[in-house]
């Protein structure tokens, strides 16, 4: 037990417990309740207790800074904020739900899907969500794709115009009875060719 602590800990009872602990699954944010989680300054970012003296706290703070700066001082350098809770976003429906939850990638975010205010992971909500995400990065790849292949037709174009320009020359070479090409058109030749020479992507330009 001592020698594998990692597989002793790492349990899968340990981990649902674990999850159980915080919230996480099932999402009930139970993890907020804990009193080292951080409080925040404004409506509903601490308890009315904590809250208070936050409030207290961030008051005699500014007049400290204010007061220093009259007596000659640099009270400037008391430039700290308290974290302020931000403003959360509303949503009318489902599609604004599912739409935000697209445009900030909360799909596999347990803590974005929470404060979206969805607990149930196969709500159609969520689901909803995966398909649209699902065709955008199948878009995304699709686009790659068509970027390579517009790429790939150029330098084929190119290689095979060097080429022709090569042999219209005469086939010219040098001492070594290699081709001789000015830079471009070596260029556009290897960048034709080395892909297809070197079918592992190993080797570079």
């Amino acid at each position: 037990m001592e020698l594998r602590p990692f597989d002793y800990h790492f349990t899968k009872e340990g981990i649902i417990r674990s999850w159980i602990a915080v919230g996480f699954l099932p999402m009930t944010g139970r993890a907020t309740q804990d009193p080292k989680v951080r409080h925040e300054l404004g409506k509903g970012g601490a308890p009315p207790a904590a809250a208070k003296r936050l409030a207290a706290l961030d008051k005699e703070y500014k007049i400290v800074s204010k007061t220093l700066t009259a007596m000659g001082f640099n009270g400037a350098m008391l430039d700290c904020e308290l974290s302020k809770v931000k403003k959360k976003p509303v949503f009318c429906d489902d599609e604004a739900q599912i739409q935000h939850i697209v445009d900030n990638k909360l799909l596999n975010k347990a803590g974005g899907l929470y404060k979206t205010g969805l607990i149930v992971a196969n709500c159609r909500v969520v689901v909803e969500a995966g398909k649209r995400l699902a065709e955008l990065e199948k878009k995304a790849k699709a686009k790659v794709e068509r970027k390579k292949d517009t790429e790939s037709n150029k330098w084929s174009y190119e290689a095979r115009k060097a080429h022709a320009d090569w042999v219209l020359a005469g086939r010219p070479v040098d001492e070594m009875g290699h081709p001789r090409l000015n830079k471009k058109d070596s260029l556009a030749v290897v960048k034709f060719l080395l892909p297809r020479v070197d079918i592992t992507g190993t080797l570079k330009l």
